[in-house]
């Protein structure tokens, strides 16, 4: 092997690093080149022993220990779940995700990585929005997907727009040194494309939460690093006037306000309306078996078992309560949550340089806004990238070794 890659030259802490960049991108597009990424990433892990050094590294540090945890407590969830041993596994299985955060941490302590991450996905997520107004303005669609969406749906679009945008104000904001005054103003441009599209052009009420929770994290971090109020707060105040200023904004707010207010009175399954059936159920659910909850991939079953005497509208959903926080309770009880919380609030101990810091438990605190209301950290695109973007940003090597950077040496 060693021959092997001396005669290759090949580099696998780069090639591990672009990955992981690769599957960033990826998952707002492509379900197959996503899984591509995840099993090269496997197998580069399994077969270079300095980057499984770099793994047993990280797994020193209180954020990855706590999501190691956390998959820990959904395996052992299996061993009692009421759904079959293959729904169980399969359930589990889909949480592999986790693994990503260790992976992510081992690889991107170096700041340089890190600014290459971020970078890509903002200009990735700058030009989808720029094609999203073309789809708009001249009124094509791309693939199968509605007009004005790029990214898989219109929920992710807004979220991932919404966090480009504040990634890129951060680092305008903390790192100016990173950009030439052309690029400022370029980067100045993506803002704008991104910010105005979450607010005029993609309808979800995701990317509206995304936009106002970083935004309110932006604001406190500009603040903190520059001491002057002004400028942050006339943002604070700008944001919700142009949403305001959004007919569909307006509009979708309003939708969900009347569909939570007469989801009794109306015999349909409108998108607030079923969630307010969904939660009630689940909190019944929850009560039956508050400590262990129904096991690893145990809501169907359990969810489905209360609602086969309800109207058809009200079962038109069961595999999720549309609430993170509430279906990990009901598969894992009230320990569950306990060390799910955990897990968030370990993010917080992570002793990263300051503008790291924002940016991740940035995102990390949109993702937990928007989880109260869809299950934000086990979908497919988001639930993958939450554990990328934490452990990429949050993660610091160097304080765990004596000899400085590790990665670096292992180059």
């Amino acid at each position: 092997m060693q021959t092997l890659k001396k005669h290759l030259s090949f580099n696998p802490l780069l090639a591990a690093r672009w990955l992981i960049i690769l599957e960033v991108i990826a998952l707002l597009f492509s379900p197959p080149l996503t899984n591509f990424c995840e099993i090269a990433l496997l197998i580069l892990f399994l077969f270079f022993g300095e980057l499984r050094k770099l793994l047993v590294l990280a797994t020193k540090q209180p954020m990855v220990m706590a999501s190691l945890l956390f998959y820990l407590l959904i395996l052992i969830g299996t061993t009692y779940s009421i759904e079959t041993w293959g729904g169980s596994f399969s359930a589990f299985w889909s949480w592999r995700k986790i693994l990503l955060l260790p992976m992510a941490a081992a690889l991107f302590d170096e700041q340089t990585w890190k600014q290459k991450l971020i970078l890509n996905f903002i200009k990735i997520a700058a030009v989808c929005a720029f094609l999203s107004f073309a789809s708009k303005i001249l009124n094509f669609q791309l693939h199968n997907y509605a007009i004005g969406i790029i990214v898989r749906n219109h929920a992710t679009q807004g979220v991932m727009f919404a966090v480009a945008a504040f990634s890129t104000a951060t680092l305008l904001i903390m790192q100016p040194t990173l950009f030439t005054k052309v690029q400022k103003i370029i980067y100045l441009i993506f803002i704008f494309a991104l910010v105005s599209n979450v607010i005029y052009v993609t309808p979800g009420r995701s990317g509206y939460l995304a936009l106002i929770v970083s935004v309110l994290m932006f604001t406190f971090a500009y603040i903190r690093v520059s001491k002057k109020y002004f400028t942050p707060l006339i943002i604070l105040l700008i944001i919700p006037l142009l949403l305001i200023s959004s007919p569909t904004v307006r509009q979708r707010i309003s939708q969900g306000a009347s569909e939570a207010e007469l989801y009794k009175s109306k015999a349909e399954a409108t998108s607030m309306g079923i969630r307010m059936i969904l939660w009630n159920n689940t909190l019944d659910l929850i009560r039956t078996r508050p400590i262990l909850g129904y096991g690893t991939g145990g809501f169907q079953t359990a969810y489905t078992s209360i609602i086969t005497s309800k109207p058809s509208w009200e079962q038109s959903i069961t595999h999720d309560p549309h609430n993170q926080f509430l279906k990990i309770t009901a598969e894992l009880g009230l320990i569950g949550l306990v060390v799910f919380i955990s897990f968030i609030f370990s993010c917080f101990w992570q002793k990263v340089e300051f503008s790291y810091r924002v940016l991740g438990i940035g995102v990390l605190l949109v993702w937990c806004g928007n989880s109260f209301f869809s299950s934000h950290f086990s979908t497919f695109s988001e639930g993958r990238f939450i554990f990328l973007w934490c452990g990429a940003m949050l993660t610091n090597l160097a304080s765990k070794n004596p000899l400085s950077n590790i990665s670096e040496k292992l180059t």
